[in-house]
């Protein structure tokens, strides 16, 4: 699903004024976008952290999109930046071992060719 579809979907949801509508909307979503990792990762066939890593970045900025629609039209931003990966890392642990080993060979390649960053 692209982040137009997600928004449209979750939409009512999400705004309800019902906190327990509401609650279930988010928790859909979330597991919506963890069910699309899974699927990447097997339609993929990847293994490497690297990655993994890159479909976890990608769905996060599928996330943060559906997040600027709601801001764009609806004038909030109902969900945190962090929240898609804070319950990725939750609900699979190992991606966040996966991330970490990217993070850390990314810098390890920064440091080799004398740059800054991480």
């Amino acid at each position: 699903m692209k982040a137009k579809d997600y928004y449209q979907k979750y939409h009512d949801g999400i705004l309800s004024a019902d906190e327990k509508v509401g609650n279930e909307a988010i928790a859909s979503f979330l597991n919506d976008l963890i069910h699309e990792v899974g699927e990447m990762m097997r339609s993929r066939n990847v293994k490497a952290p690297s990655a993994v890593a890159g479909i976890a970045k990608e769905i996060n900025q599928k996330y943060l999109a559906v997040l600027s629609l709601f801001e764009k039209n609806d004038g909030i931003r109902p969900l945190i930046d962090g929240g898609f990966m804070t319950m990725l890392q939750k609900v699979a642990p190992e991606i966040r071992v996966m991330l970490k080993i990217d993070k850390d060979a990314k810098a390890g390649r920064m440091k080799r060719y004398g740059r800054s960053g991480g």
